[in-house]
């Protein structure tokens, strides 16, 4: 299975564009900040879904198909996972996110065989992370919704608002349009 995070260095001025190999994170071989495998029994399905880079270009929160969510600090060469939180904690199948008022919102939802129906949206505060390696599910997101009993459901897209200040919000679930 195809479970790396790559890095493009990119110059908008110049309109050019490098993979930078040398940054590559293998997260089928590699191991988590508890020591843990990335890809192993508890995590069998890790394949990366949908990075979101924060503003910083500092941390990338890679949605997990099966299992949960790493964070990675994006400026590392290899990059590294600073934060792994298990699918107890953030529900697979993450679709995208976005970065409003420091806090990073992602969401999780169905679209797979194994988790068809499911939607939910996290927030967690950007100030808490460090670039060092955080315990398992720390630091800890708010469970902005949780629509997992709610039947035909699931989350794609996302898209930042402003209603009385700046909020992050998903768009809606596409089984439910």
């Amino acid at each position: 299975m195809l479970a790396r995070s790559l890095r493009i260095t990119t110059n908008f001025a110049t309109d050019s564009y490098v993979l930078d190999s040398a940054a590559t994170i293998d997260l089928a071989t590699s191991t988590t900040p508890s020591g843990a495998p990335c890809q192993g029994p508890a995590r069998q399905d890790n394949a990366p879904i949908g990075p979101v880079i924060d503003a910083t270009s500092r941390l990338t929160f890679v949605t997990l198909r099966g299992v949960g969510l790493f964070v990675v600090n994006s400026m590392a060469t290899p990059m590294s996972i600073v934060a792994e939180y298990d699918s107890a904690t953030v529900h697979p199948n993450g679709c995208c996110g976005v970065e409003a008022s420091g806090s990073m919102f992602i969401n999780s939802g169905g679209g797979t065989p194994a988790n068809p129906l499911e939607s939910d949206l996290y927030s967690f505060p950007l100030a808490r992370f460090s670039l060092t390696p955080n315990p398992p599910n720390t630091p800890a997101p708010t469970v902005v919704f949780s629509h997992d009993s709610r039947g035909f459901v699931d989350s794609h897209g996302a898209t930042l608002t402003t209603t009385a200040g700046t909020c992050g919000w998903p768009t809606g679930p596409r089984t439910a349009s």
